[in-house]
């Protein structure tokens, strides 16, 4: 009977409570709705939306596997209203080192920039963006946003490129594909309630436009090593540069680009011009001895020349028209492949007079010399590949192995490529595929052969020759990889200072 009474009692309690709540909410409801509601009703009248601005969000580049090289993140931009700013010189001080910008810049800005609403920075990181909360400066307002960001850092940088301050592709594929990356900007509402608290219109935020996505042909992981490989080979060799090129010869897609020196696109405002110049494409060279083998294949295609011929290279030196040419050492009589593997000067020039010039000329534009990659990216330089009816018997003998002409490394890789694919030149490209927000396909690129150079039977007897390069007895002994069939040619060519050839400046190559 007692545990009964006890038990009611608690009962009792906890309805009390309840009731106690109950009439709480119910007291606010009233106060709201009777007291504060024609205030509150003012305030959300009082919303205005007067200044509009342009937004939209950039889309990623990705590459072949799906990993964000260039993506967007969420970020803060700051703005002045100005019919809420009152000009104060401490402002300066304040807001300066939060923005990243000059004070004296700055300062011009709050005094005397007439327009209503001016951005005054369009990407602020998080703790900036609340530092600058709590000052409380009425006019000066902060935003939702995002900002460009490579996850990756330097990975593929010079072919990515990066975006200035108002998110606008300046460099690489980010100039190139602005206006699909960028997406259609729209008009977003800057609004004020009754409080004064500034924000972008939810409606007209949810309405922003993502831009396209650029899926590359490029692997990351290779990019990574051919980055990481061509870093070590600089810096031990002491040189002051270098480019990769990686590329599927059956297809053409370039599986990665590599430069050095190189840049991180998140900070490249920090990095001298030339660590962001793009040198696969935009630095030419004369090709040297990586020309003979196109030189072989062209004359067995043409049938001037035999794999058996053989040809004597004058023990080391010749003569055409005064001017000497040498080998780096002294060869009596070698066959076609012996010229290639031991990489023959003189008896190279003498295949060269027996393909005669209009007729190397021609093999040497169908390679890709003399005209632009096609690779799809801007800088792509074409090089100098002279006309046919300017070659005089010296200049024949030059070009035969690699001098007096230019190319880059992109149309280097493309020409061996196409003695890989058995003779057909397959144009380079380096994207893929470029998709809308709505998953539109806005550009669709594919293996494409450009032409057919060679027969294939020449191709491949060339390719065979260019595994002697890297055997035992070759120029590239290092190059052999146990276990793989691996074909490649060396180039040396001096450099050109002051309209002469250097005997103390070199481009070293290696193609295969």
């Amino acid at each position: 009977m007692g545990g009964r009474n006890r038990f009611s009692a608690r009962l009792a309690v906890v309805g009390l409570c309840c009731a106690l709540c109950a009439g709480a909410i119910i007291a606010r409801m009233t106060y709201l709705v009777l007291v504060e509601g024609p205030e509150l009703g003012d305030q959300v009248r009082d919303i205005t939306c007067r200044e509009t601005v342009k937004m939209s969000y950039r889309g990623p580049i990705l590459d072949r596997n799906g990993t964000a090289l260039a993506t967007s993140v969420a970020a803060s931009r700051v703005a002045l209203r100005r019919s809420e700013y009152r000009f104060d010189p401490r402002h300066v001080g304040w807001l300066a080192p939060l923005l990243g910008v000059e004070p004296s810049k700055l300062a011009a800005t709050l005094r005397d920039d007439p327009r209503r609403f001016v951005w005054l920075s369009k990407s602020v990181g998080v703790e900036a963006a609340n530092a600058i909360r709590r000052l409380h400066i009425p006019g000066i307002d902060v935003h939702r946003s995002q900002q460009r960001a490579y996850p990756q850092g330097p990975l593929a940088a010079h072919v990515i490129g990066f975006v200035g301050v108002d998110a606008q592709g300046l460099e690489g594929l980010e100039l190139l594909y602005d206006d699909r990356i960028r997406g259609e900007p729209v008009s977003v509402r800057v609004c004020k309630d009754g409080r004064g608290r500034v924000f972008l219109n939810e409606s007209d935020e949810a309405g922003i436009n993502q831009g396209a996505s650029v899926h590359l042909t490029i692997d990351a992981t290779l990019q990574s090593i051919a980055e990481s490989e061509l870093s070590r080979q600089v810096h031990e060799t002491r040189a002051l540069g270098g480019s990769a090129v990686l590329m599927n010869p059956r297809t053409g897609e370039v599986l990665a680009m590599a430069n050095v020196p190189t840049f991180d696109p998140n900070a490249y405002g920090r990095y001298p011009l030339a660590s962001r110049r793009n040198r696969a494409i935009t630095d030419t060279f004369e090709p040297g001895s990586t020309t003979k083998p196109l030189l072989v294949a062209g004359a067995l295609d043409a049938g001037r020349v035999r794999e058996s011929d053989t040809f004597f290279c004058e023990n080391g030196e010749m003569r055409i028209g005064g001017w000497p040419i040498h080998d780096h050492h002294p060869y009596e009589t070698l066959s076609v492949p012996e010229i290639i593997r031991v990489s023959s000067n003189i008896c190279a020039a003498k295949i060269g007079e027996r393909v005669g010039a209009k007729l190397f000329h021609d093999y040497l534009s169908a390679f890709g010399f003399g005209r632009r990659s096609g690779v799809g990216l801007p800088g792509d330089r074409a090089g100098v590949l002279p006309p046919a009816d300017s070659w005089r018997p010296i200049n024949l003998a030059n070009i035969s192995f690699g001098q007096g002409l230019t190319i880059n490394a992109m149309q280097l890789a493309s020409a061996f490529a196409t003695l890989a694919n058995d003779g057909v030149r397959m144009r380079p490209y380096i994207v893929d595929r470029i998709v809308g927000n709505d998953g539109s396909l806005l550009l669709a690129n594919g293996p494409r052969p450009d032409r057919r150079v060679v027969g294939a039977d020449s191709a491949r007897r060339v390719t065979r020759m260019l595994e002697d390069v890297v055997g035992a007895e070759g120029t590239a002994p290092l190059a052999r990889v146990p276990g793989i069939r691996v074909a490649g040619k060396t180039g040396t060519a001096q450099k050109v200072e002051n309209g002469r050839y250097s005997h103390t400046r070199w481009v070293a190559s290696f193609v295969g």
